[in-house]
């Protein structure tokens, strides 16, 4: 996502399973100046509800790396 021409945002939905309507969020990074605010929270329900509602997901998965503590607890 942009504002004011630059980036602030990236998550996508990866680990796509159609066959078992299953599909992983993960790759999400923010800019700092967006780390540990609403942003992240909104976001994350915003793809949730497309997943679920939209793409009639049965499993969502939420993906961080084993060394990202921050993420982790965040999560």
């Amino acid at each position: 996502m942009k504002i004011q021409g630059k980036f602030w945002v990236q998550l996508v939905f990866f680990e796509i399973a159609p066959d078992l309507r299953r599909l992983e969020i993960g790759y999400t990074w923010y800019a700092k100046s967006f780390q540990r605010t609403h942003v992240n929270t909104n976001c994350k329900y915003l793809l949730l509800e497309y997943a679920f509602e939209k793409l009639q997901a049965n499993t969502v998965v939420l993906r961080t790396d084993i060394f990202n503590f921050k993420s982790q607890r965040a999560i």
